[in-house]
C-alpha cells in the first residue's frame, strides 16, 4: 500500500531518514522526520509505501504528516528572526515544535466553555530552576538540575503532550528512564 506525504517542503531521503528540506537565505537545512528504508519513499509522488520489513508504512505516514504540520508552523515562527548570518539548527526546531504541540494540548475547555489550563511538571520545574538563579542551589549543582530539565523536556516530547502532576504515580521514574534511552536509533 501506498500513503501520501503532505507537500509542504520538499522531501529526500538521507542516512537512513525521510528529510524536510528548509531554504532560508540562500542555505539549505534538512530536518529529519523519520526513519524508512529508501525505497519506500517515492519522492516524485509524494508518499510512502510499504516495502518488506518495513510494513507499518501508514502509521510512520500519519506521523512525518503530524510532524511537517507542526514544522511548518514552526518556520513561520523561526525564520523571519533568522537574520542573513544566522544559522538554523534542529535543537531550535524541536524546541519550537515541541512549544507549539504544548501549546496545542494543554488548553482544554470544561463543559460551560471556559479554559482548563493542564498543571506542567516541566514549566513549573523550569520556573523553580530559573528563580533559584545567584542561590547556593546554582553554586553547587546547577548543571545536574539543568539535566534533569532536559530530560523531563525529552521525555515530554517522546510522550508527545505535557507532563501533569496526575501523571506522576508509581511508574512514572520507570517510564522517564526508559523512553528516551532508545540506542538503536543512536547507534544507527
Amino acid at each position: 500500500m501506498k500513503f501520501k506525504l503532505e507537500k509542504m517542503f520538499h522531501l529526500s531521503w538521507k542516512d537512513g531518514y525521510v528529510k524536510a528540506t528548509i531554504q532560508y537565505h540562500g542555505r539549505t537545512f534538512r530536518y529529519p522526520l523519520e526513519k524508512v528504508p529508501e525505497n519506500a519513499l517515492l519522492v516524485a509522488s509524494y508518499m510512502l509505501k510499504e516495502v518488506p520489513g518495513f510494513s507499518n508504512a501508514g502509521e510512520v505516514a500519519e506521523k512525518i504528516n503530524n510532524t511537517l504540520v507542526l514544522l511548518n508552523q514552526a518556520m513561520k515562527s523561526i525564520l523571519p528572526s533568522i537574520g542573513e548570518n544566522d544559522n538554523l539548527y534542529k535543537k531550535d526546531i524541536d524546541r519550537k515544535i515541541t512549544e507549539i504541540m504544548f501549546t496545542n494540548q494543554s488548553v482544554r475547555k470544561r463543559v460551560d466553555g471556559s479554559p482548563i489550563i493542564q498543571d506542567s511538571l516541566v514549566e513549573d520545574y523550569r520556573k523553580w530552576l530559573y528563580e533559584g538563579k545567584g542561590t547556593e542551589r546554582e553554586k553547587r549543582t546547577r548543571t545536574d538540575y539543568i539535566s534533569t530539565y532536559r530530560l523531563l523536556q525529552d521525555y515530554e516530547y517522546d510522550l508527545g503532550h505535557t507532563i501533569s502532576y496526575s501523571n506522576i504515580d508509581n511508574d512514572f521514574i520507570d517510564d522517564l528512564i526508559s523512553v528516551p534511552l532508545k540506542w538503536d536509533e543512536f547507534i544507527n
